[in-house]
């Protein structure tokens, strides 16, 4: 097959039940249609997706020289694409300030185009998904386009049963844990950028083939840390805050970026159930995941 042929998209379009639907409706006012499953594990995007659509992100055009970032959301997209774009293009702190950003993507490998590993790079986040489900609560009801009105228990069972936008989270990096090995994929843990981000710089830096010193290192992890990026106004989404694609009084774009906030929110009721759920969605796979830390930048 070469590579300007276009290639079918391989999944089936599902809408969720009825009355799914119509829950989801009400607690989620920007998804007044409801979810649909668009992959062989139910990943959710809003039922008004397409075919057409679905088939031109997997046919999407592939440049070489093209750095990707992928996670799931609320997996520290934003500060890697900061880490990765200012890595690749010779630390230019002034270039960061404009839009033109690290290619990132919510969607799982089985979405996006096939070849994807094997003619770029590719930078793949995971977390713990007790912070990942608590920081995307407060994303939901921050963005008017999904507009959650729940509370965190109503929400956390949404996201427990991935009838969430961009959800399931434990399949989509489970699918990438199973590509680890490829050359060209780096994966990486928002934990470890926690406990110690020099390291996480070195090893982004090796992977994309370039040689830092320790000042240079110490620089960027500087940027990066999170009391400082949650000042920049290039990464916190300074431009959605007149009111109309973010409220105004619900937080910002970049919020903690902690460790361990879950504990926080949970009652024990929901950990145990949190846990139940997670233990079974794990099983038959050695991917594991640090839910609290000693010790954090």
């Amino acid at each position: 097959m070469s590579s300007s042929e276009r290639i079918p998209f391989p999944f089936k379009i599902i809408p969720l039940e009825d009355e799914d639907q119509k829950k989801i409706a009400k607690d989620f006012v920007g998804n007044p249609t409801g979810l649909a499953s668009c992959n062989h594990w139910g990943f959710k995007l809003s039922a008004t997706v397409t075919e057409q659509e679905l088939e031109d992100l997997y046919n999407h055009p592939l440049d070489p020289r093209d750095v990707w970032v992928v996670t799931p959301p609320k997996c520290g997209t934003t500060w890697t694409q900061e880490m990765v774009w200012l890595i690749a293009n010779d630390l230019d702190y002034e270039g960061a300030k404009t839009t033109h950003h690290a290619r990132q993507s919510h969607l799982p490998f089985s979405l996006n185009n096939p070849r994807l590993l094997d003619t770029c790079k590719v930078v793949y986040v995971a977390r713990n998904p007790k912070d990942a489900c608590v920081s995307f609560f407060h994303h939901m009801r921050l963005i008017r386009l999904h507009d959650f009105l729940g509370d965190l228990e109503l929400f956390m069972d949404y996201f427990i049963k991935g009838q969430v936008v961009e959800a399931p989270f434990i399949e989509h990096m489970i699918e990438a844990w199973n590509l680890r090995h490829h050359p060209n994929l780096c994966f990486l843990f928002y934990e470890d950028m926690k406990k110690d981000l020099r390291a996480q710089i070195r090893k982004v830096s090796k992977f994309l083939g370039k040689d830092y010193s320790e000042e240079q290192v110490d620089k960027l992890a500087e940027h990066l840390h999170i009391d400082n990026f949650k000042k920049n106004p290039w990464v916190n989404a300074d431009h959605m805050k007149d009111g109309k694609i973010m409220h105004t009084d619900r937080g910002s774009f970049i919020r903690k970026g902690k460790t361990g906030d879950w504990k926080n929110h949970f009652t024990p009721e929901m950990n145990e159930k949190f846990d139940k759920w997670m233990a079974e969605k794990m099983k038959g796979t050695d991917l594991t995941f640090v839910q609290e830390l000693e010790k954090q930048d």
